[in-house]
């Protein structure tokens, strides 16, 4: 088994969905990413 650890950056905008996880969140803003910025 491997296991790895990292992070990602992406920047929040206006009018896009806010997924964490695969969870659709409540709100205004959304993470803007060329992929699905999770």
């Amino acid at each position: 088994m491997r296991v790895g650890l990292g992070y990602d950056i992406h920047r929040v905008a206006a009018g896009l969905p806010l997924v964490l996880g695969g969870v659709r969140i409540p709100s205004d803003v959304g993470l803007a990413g060329h992929s699905d910025a999770d």
